[in-house]
């Protein structure tokens, strides 16, 4: 009974230490592509921090006229409901409040979006 014992032992071991590299593997290779989004994005927001098209000025305008007054448009005072993606000027407005850069919490969110992307990825 006892060499059985040991047997089982040995073999719930020998699992756990075949698993152990697999797991080391998977974390590495998740950070690598977080890693990667995260320089993709920079590097995109480098690019075209200087060239943002109409909807993306759109979107800025109402998070900074959000963050500043309180006012969902693109002006003070003036209410309007043609947002397109609202969940991202929410998003860009509070990180206005946090930071007081729209550009910057423009990239910073680009790249905390695609570093999830690629540790989701991998």
């Amino acid at each position: 009974m006892a060499g059985g014992t040991l047997t089982i032992t040995a073999g719930i071991a020998t699992s756990a230490a075949r698993r152990a590299p697999r797991v080391q593997r998977r974390a590495r290779d998740r950070s690598i592509g977080a890693a990667l989004g995260v320089v993709l994005g920079a590097a995109v927001c480098w690019l075209m921090h200087r060239a943002l098209a109409d909807d993306a000025l759109i979107t800025v305008s109402f998070a900074r006229t959000l963050a500043e007054s309180g006012t969902w448009g693109v002006y003070p005072g003036l209410t309007a409901h043609t947002q397109t993606s609202p969940l991202n000027a929410w998003l860009i407005a509070a990180g206005v409040v946090a930071v007081g850069h729209p550009i910057v919490v423009v990239g910073s969110l680009l790249c905390t979006c695609l570093g999830v992307i690629g540790w989701l990825a991998t």
